[in-house]
């Protein structure tokens, strides 16, 4: 193998791996804009999925600077509208975080029955549960 040989093997190499890691990003943008969708798990906007948001937002506020201040500072000026839209804001981040982070596990686990999300054959239960 000559000098230039190996070169070119390095460089299909790289390219390679950048072309799988293209693949994976667009994959898991694909799979976590689905899960936002209106009938999606991770829909930011239904009663629970609100819920838990608004929740876990408030626990992880507490003792800093607080994510729902610039909404309570409109809420005080009577700026109903921007403080919706704040919080809206805010509630949509946390799902789509967590859309994102489940997506990844999906687009990263081979099993094709359940895409990560358990199943008897990729998690089986421990013995120890019967």
């Amino acid at each position: 193998m000559t000098t230039l040989d190996a070169v070119d093997y390095d460089l299909n190499r790289h390219l390679a791996s950048i072309d799988r890691a293209e693949a994976r990003e667009g994959a898991v943008e694909q799979r976590a804009a689905e899960m936002l969708e209106p009938k999606g798990d991770y829909f930011p906007f239904t009663a629970l999925n609100l819920a838990e948001a608004l929740a876990e937002l408030a626990c992880n506020a507490m003792g800093a600077t607080p994510a729902f201040a610039p909404a309570a500072a409109a809420f005080a000026a009577g700026d109903h509208k921007t403080a919706g839209e704040l919080i809206g804001a805010l509630v949509h981040d946390y799902w789509a975080r967590n859309a994102e982070q489940q997506a990844e596990h999906e687009v990263d686990t081979d099993c094709q029955r359940c895409f990560g999300r358990g199943c008897m054959k990729c998690d089986p239960p421990d013995r120890d549960d019967f």
